[in-house]
């Protein structure tokens, strides 16, 4: 049995069945893989269009939203609602965290989140591979599937 988890700060896992899907349905358009490893000194991110750190960078580079985030997965549900007003502030972006057990399709290897260099860029088939050596759309549409699978099982049966 899993430990009760906060659900203010995490994901709970139909929210996640359900970025999986939605996720999943974006590859339908998705001609090419693009990841983005910003190593500014003071502005660290990494993000990949075909994995759950997908996002949409800002002009200024300088922070990335989540297109996918809603009221009820956002860390600041209360700014949320500031989205697209001249307010607008990068944390309204930034979806809940996910579980122990919630890994991104891309993962290569499926690591306890208490291990040194734990984050997910650590185990990831794009960051941590050449180029030459990325899975295709297609091999990430099929993990996408198995993973929704194995989600859908365990939450619905």
């Amino acid at each position: 049995m899993r430990k009760k988890v906060d659900t203010k700060l995490f994901l709970t896992d139909s929210q996640y069945l359900d970025l999986l899907k939605k996720l999943r349905k974006d590859l339908d358009s998705i001609r090419k893989i693009e990841a983005d490893d910003c190593d500014d000194t003071g502005n660290k991110y990494t993000v990949c269009n075909v994995g759950t750190c997908a996002g949409e960078l800002s002009k200024s580079r300088s922070w990335y939203k989540d297109k996918h985030v809603t009221r009820e997965t956002s860390l600041w549900p209360k700014e949320f609602d500031t989205i697209g007003k001249e307010s607008e502030r990068p944390q309204q972006y930034t979806r809940k965290y996910e579980q122990d057990h919630h890994h991104c399709p891309l993962e290569f290897k499926a690591t306890n989140f208490t291990e040194q260099h734990s984050g997910c860029f650590y185990r990831c088939s794009i960051f941590k591979r050449k180029k030459k050596d990325w899975p295709t759309i297609e091999e990430i549409k099929k993990k996408y599937d198995q993973m929704i699978n194995d989600m859908s099982k365990k939450l619905y049966e």
